[in-house]
C-alpha cells in the first residue's frame, strides 16, 4: 500500500475494525437502535460544551439526534422525550448504549475523548 493508498483508506475510515456498530435497547413499545458516535462528532459535541456554548442538556440532545437510528429524533423531539422521561428509565438506557457504543463511559478508552463525567 502507498503513503497516498494509506492515507486515503484512513480518511475514508476504512483503518477501523467496525466503521459502525449498532445495539438495541428493548422497551416496552419497540426497540430504540442505536449507533456510536465517530470521533468528530465527540469532538465537536465536547468543545461546544466544554466552550459553554452548549448546555449539557442541549450537548445530550445533540447526541441523540445523532446517534438514534431508529427512530431518527431531531433535537427538538428529543428535548420532548427528555421532559417527559424518568431520569432511570429507558432515556438512561439508551444514553449508556449509545455512551458504550461511543467510548464515552468512565474508564472506556476507545474514542481516546475525555468522556462525559
Amino acid at each position: 500500500m502507498t503513503d497516498v493508498d494509506l492515507k486515503n483508506a484512513l480518511l475514508a475510515g476504512e483503518a477501523d475494525e467496525v466503521t459502525e456498530e449498532y445495539r438495541d435497547v428493548p422497551t416496552k413499545v419497540g426497540a430504540v437502535r442505536v449507533r456510536g458516535l465517530t470521533r468528530g462528532e465527540v469532538l465537536r459535541l465536547n468543545g461546544s460544551r466544554d466552550s459553554g456554548e452548549i448546555t449539557a442538556e442541549t450537548w445530550e440532545r445533540r447526541v441523540f439526534a445523532l446517534a438514534l437510528v431508529i427512530p431518527k429524533m431531531t433535537e427538538s423531539e428529543v428535548e420532548v422525550w427528555q421532559g417527559k422521561s424518568k431520569a432511570n428509565g429507558v432515556i438512561g438506557e439508551v444514553a449508556n448504549a449509545i455512551y458504550e457504543l461511543s467510548g464515552l463511559k468512565k474508564g472506556a478508552d476507545k474514542s481516546g475523548v475525555a468522556g462525559t463525567s
